[in-house]
């Protein structure tokens, strides 16, 4: 196959680029702001695809969108909320446009999103895919995100779309922060610590990837995140107790939070009790399902 994977440069993508182009029978053009290659891997720039340089684009059999500036590098203000957006939605409008003039459309798209999706506060014990879009900042951004997957759908492509949870890498994200605090005992629970935790290991994204490329059931929308829920407290206790580190977990307040870091204070402060329920009809088996060895694998990586 022919795969086009954007954001070539996050973790997830390198990871599955690197997976993919181990095979020669695919080809893999790599989308990032800057130009990557390597074995079997072409490279394309977003401001090549502006400049209509969109011949790579040609016989595409599965585009992977997963481009996104990272919710938590840039402040919240309105330069900062336009590249979250831009990032993740005019980034795929582009290449809606670019397959358009193109006249094909893949077979296949795939588009993450985010469980952010449900928005922060929720009355239901469980958050499944038919619940409704929030109507926060980040809700909004979900919403915008997953339209451009239904213009693909519109025009015959099958369309995956991964509300994603947190994703556990031992290279980046929570998981690798939290680590690094462990260490200096310096970690601490943000806000009230009941909020829920939506997670899943970098291997389960990774096989869920590879099974929708090939198997023409995997449609529609699905919740990426472990069945086994945790709060924030779970996930620290968990963490100290398998590095054997003692910490009295001191508590930030969610009013200081706040007053730092402005909203952008909701993505450590609040958090919904979201399940993988299209997941687990699909037949899907989790690698990792419980915290604990999900963990485990990471700190045991080298």
């Amino acid at each position: 196959m022919k795969i086009l994977v954007t954001g070539a440069t996050g973790n997830t993508a390198q990871k599955l680029i690197a997976q993919l182009s181990t095979d020669a029978l695919h080809s893999i053009v790599a989308v990032s702001r800057t130009q990557i290659a390597g074995s079997h891997v072409i490279g394309l720039t977003w401001q090549d695809i502006d400049n209509g340089n969109i011949e790579g684009l040609k016989n595409i059999d599965v585009v992977i969108h997963l481009a996104g500036q990272s919710i938590a590098s840039v402040s919240w203000n309105r330069r900062g909320r336009n590249t979250i957006v831009e990032s993740r939605v005019n980034t795929a409008q582009k290449l809606f446009n670019a397959f358009q003039s193109l006249k094909a459309f893949p077979p296949l798209y795939i588009s993450a999103s985010a469980v952010g999706y449900y928005g922060i506060s929720t009355d239901s014990a469980h958050v499944d895919e038919s619940h409704p879009a929030g109507s926060d900042f980040l809700a909004g951004v979900c919403v915008q995100w997953e339209q451009v997957a239904d213009a693909f759908k519109a025009q015959g492509s099958r369309v995956v779309i991964m509300r994603l949870g947190t994703i556990l890498s031992h290279d980046a994200g929570i998981f690798s922060v939290f680590h690094k605090l462990s260490k200096f005992r310096m970690l601490a629970v943000m806000g009230s610590g009941k909020q829920y935790l939506p997670w899943i290991h970098e291997s389960d994204v990774l096989a869920f990837l590879n099974r929708a490329l090939v198997n023409q059931s995997f449609t529609g929308t699905y919740n990426l995140v472990s069945p086994h829920l945790i709060t924030q407290h779970d996930f620290i206790r968990t963490l100290l107790r398998l590095t054997n580190r003692k910490s009295f977990m001191p508590r930030i307040p969610q009013a200081l939070l706040r007053l730092f870091l402005g909203e952008k204070s909701i993505i450590i402060t609040h958090g919904l009790p979201v399940v993988p329920c299209a997941l687990i009809e699909s037949g899907s088996e989790f690698l990792f399902p419980e915290i604990k060895a999900a963990m485990a694998s990471l700190l045991y990586q080298n």
